[in-house]
């Protein structure tokens, strides 16, 4: 049975680890009942889990989706 819970728990870890700031911090809440960061450091970690993005998946070339979600009030 501990190996199960193990394989679960390894597993769940794992998604979290290729998911958006957001998954886990809501996960965290769920399992702590704690928030990790307030409303304005949310938006940076978010902003740096993007850039992370980036470079991880974009060799750190700015694309269209970064530039929608991050600079979208800008360009008016």
């Amino acid at each position: 049975m501990s190996q199960l819970i193990q394989l679960i728990a390894s597993n769940r870890v794992s998604k979290l680890k290729y998911g958006e700031e957001e998954g886990f911090t809501k996960y965290f809440k769920k399992i702590t009942d704690i928030d990790l960061f307030s409303q304005a450091d949310s938006r940076q970690v978010k902003y740096f889990f993007q850039i992370r993005h980036l470079y991880t998946h974009s060799d750190g070339r700015v694309d269209k989706p970064f530039v929608a979600k991050n600079y979208a009030d800008d360009a008016g």
